[in-house]
């Protein structure tokens, strides 16, 4: 699992996804076959564009269950299913 700080700049529309690749290099020296997954807020594309750097299919995301804004209302709401 790779769940860093991915700081959002709104003024540059940017996210600072240095973090999550830093994971992923440090991850893949250590085992190259191994699944990453990402939990961490990442910009649309940006699976693919980092599969395409690292020439790997071994990485996911798995996106956030709860939006912010309405963390409390889906919180109640998953916890009664």
């Amino acid at each position: 699992m790779i769940a860093t700080p991915t700081n959002y700049d709104s003024q540059k529309n940017y996210f600072d996804t240095s973090a999550v690749e830093d994971a992923i290099e440090e991850t893949m020296k250590a085992n190259p076959d191994v699944y990453m997954v990402i939990k961490s807020t990442i910009p649309v594309g940006y699976t693919k564009s980092v599969r395409e750097k690292y020439h790997t299919d071994k990485i996911i995301f798995s996106p956030e269950l709860l939006r912010e804004s309405k963390a409390l209302y889906s919180g109640a709401r998953l916890c009664r299913y």
